[in-house]
């Protein structure tokens, strides 16, 4: 059995999402990976935000439609990608970039290049189209090919896909994982990264499928059971 990565989800163990609590707790548990979802403003300025839309004054406006500034206003605790590169810097951690707007990866990968961090970083929530032209302007990043449900069926096409595409691995829903997903994958070459795994026997259930990074808001609960191994 393979001891996997354990990737911190944004807003583990209570914390708010994206937040730099979330950032330091993460770390002082010792997570491998940490999970950051970033967002793109009107002005190009890549923040940590999940969802596509912010409620301002009660209405609801989507992020991309709104600058830096406006969007700051209303979300104190705002984090810029920058932000959170120059805290991981002096950490021994690996960096999941969940990528929420893919038309505007190019913006991402350039502050990823600018802050020295393309050897840190996993870049996630892209299909096969956006993770080549990714490896295309930076091959030292690594991509991973977002699984849809339905076509985690066929094994073979997934993980080809994947390769043709230049990916490391392939990311999914770990209710979507399987042993025989998972071996076929490593046979390709691919990691097999799960999300997002709370339940403790779902835990184990991955670990026996040889999986190679499980991401869970239970940092501190999985780490526990790797050190017990």
């Amino acid at each position: 059995m393979r001891i996997p990565f354990v990737t911190a989800h944004s807003g583990c163990m209570d914390t708010k999402m994206n937040s730099m609590e979330y950032l330091v707790q993460a770390v002082k548990l010792g997570a491998d990976i940490i999970e950051v979802d970033v967002s793109i403003t009107k002005d190009k300025i890549p923040v940590l935000y999940h969802d596509e839309y912010v409620d301002i004054n009660g209405e609801k406006k989507r992020v991309k439609d709104l600058k830096y500034e406006e969007l700051k206003q209303n979300l104190n605790d705002l984090l810029l990608l920058e932000e959170a590169f120059d805290y991981f810097s002096a950490e021994e951690v690996l960096i999941n970039v969940d990528i929420k707007d893919c038309q505007e990866y190019e913006v991402i990968i350039n502050e990823i290049a600018k802050k020295h961090m393309s050897e840190r970083v996993f870049i996630t929530g892209c299909g096969s189209e956006v993770a080549q032209k990714i490896k295309k302007i930076n091959p030292l990043i690594q991509v991973l090919l977002n699984v849809e449900k339905e076509k985690t069926k066929d094994i073979q096409k997934v993980c080809n896909i994947a390769v043709k595409s230049l990916c490391c691995g392939v990311n999914l829903d770990y209710r979507m994982s399987s042993k025989e997903f998972v071996d076929f994958a490593h046979k390709r070459g691919l990691m097999v990264f799960v999300w997002t795994v709370d339940d403790i026997k779902a835990m184990r259930e991955m670990m026996k499928m040889d999986v190679d990074s499980i991401t869970t808001n239970r940092v501190k609960e999985l780490k526990e059971i790797l050190l017990g191994m």
